[in-house]
């Protein structure tokens, strides 16, 4: 619908339209007048156009980010990344359309990180926030993981010149999550710098 589909999303999307039980869902009168052609007919597969438009609107609901726990909100929009230096190593970048603050309030939050990192395979996780204030992106990278690791990803991003477009800084100093383990947190200038930014260039250092 969005144009960035690929051909496998499409299949995925017309698998679910198609064999999703919709009649035994229990959709709520004002969720169906957003995705279905008439709200008084609930029944069989909504709208295809307006559920797309419901779930891309949900995505930026500041209370759907913060009712889920710490796993769903770095899973939802997680992405793996594998340097092709042989000597690297691969890590993962979750987008969470959260505060910083509230996303690490979230209860166990490193716990959940530390066991999302596992789960997924990765010894490096970065975590990019962005929220809209006054019409503009505020954005900021929590990078989580052994501490050598962390400190020189670190490093990199703060004073190599493939990272300066970023302009990031220390928000704070480093956490001491567990074991080896730490958590840094980043403040980033460039409101642009979305995932597709920040990843190429930590594929530069080799994660």
């Amino acid at each position: 619908e969005a144009g960035k589909g690929s051909a496998r999303d499409q299949v995925a999307v017309d698998f679910l339209m198609r064999f999703t039980n919709w009649d035994a869902l229990e959709i709520c009168d004002e969720t169906a007048q957003k995705i279905y052609n008439n709200s008084e007919n609930k029944s069989g597969p909504p709208c295809r156009s307006r559920l797309y438009e419901y779930l891309r609107d949900s995505k930026f609901d500041v209370e759907f980010w913060k009712s889920m726990g710490p796993r769903d909100a770095l899973r939802i929009d997680y992405k793996r990344f594998e340097p092709s230096s042989e000597n690297a190593s691969v890590f993962g970048l979750s987008s969470v359309l959260l505060d910083m603050s509230d996303l690490m309030s979230k209860k166990s939050f490193y716990d959940d990180a530390i066991a999302y990192m596992a789960e997924a395979g990765i010894g490096l996780l970065g975590v990019l926030t962005m929220v809209i204030v006054d019409d503009k992106p505020q954005r900021e990278l929590l990078l989580v993981g052994e501490e050598n690791r962390v400190d020189s990803m670190t490093q990199f991003l703060l004073h190599s010149d493939a990272a300066s477009f970023l302009e990031l800084s220390r928000a704070n100093d480093d956490v001491t999550i567990g074991g080896k383990m730490i958590a840094t947190e980043l403040k980033q200038g460039n409101p642009k710098g979305s995932r597709k930014q920040v990843a190429p260039v930590m594929l530069m250092h080799g994660g």
